[in-house]
């Protein structure tokens, strides 16, 4: 069954996760799920909509998430707010998202767009107050919408 990895912001989070232990060299598939359990216990239940999702989903998405422009947190746009927090919480080895309001506790920096999208609206988390710029790609010809 196929995932959605941008249906929600904890997905999005989820991701990034993965993808700051992969960066930071845990590649090691053993030691890359003992170190996301650690920092998201539950991390599981957040695809339970989806049908079941394996350990090593995660770990592909982490490796597609280094290997991939359009896929890495610090350029893709939707996960850009949840990067600089993800990273933080690999270091400290704790999660610091909200998982039952579906959001970042402490609202992250949006850099600024790229040349490709020109933002055209803002929304604002009301759990955290977390903007996220929606935006419209000019390459692909879609609307950029958060969380989707």
């Amino acid at each position: 069954m196929k995932h959605n990895w941008r249906k929600t912001s904890a997905r999005l989070y989820i991701g990034c996760v993965a993808a700051a232990l992969f960066k930071s060299g845990h590649r090691n598939f053993d030691a890359f799920i003992e170190k996301v359990n650690n920092i998201i216990p539950n991390w599981k239940n957040e695809f339970a909509t989806d049908g079941e999702i394996t350990d090593y989903m995660l770990w592909q998405r982490a490796d597609k998430a280094i290997r991939y422009e359009s896929e890495q947190p610090w350029r893709n746009p939707l996960k850009m707010p949840f990067w600089k927090q993800a990273q933080h919480d690999v270091k400290n080895m704790k999660s610091t998202f909200d998982f039952k309001n579906n959001c970042a506790k402490q609202p992250a920096v949006i850099p600024p767009t790229s040349k490709k999208t020109s933002p055209t609206a803002a929304a604002v988390c009301p759990h955290c107050g977390l903007k996220i710029v929606l935006g419209f790609d000019r390459e692909r010809k879609t609307r950029k919408v958060a969380g989707r």
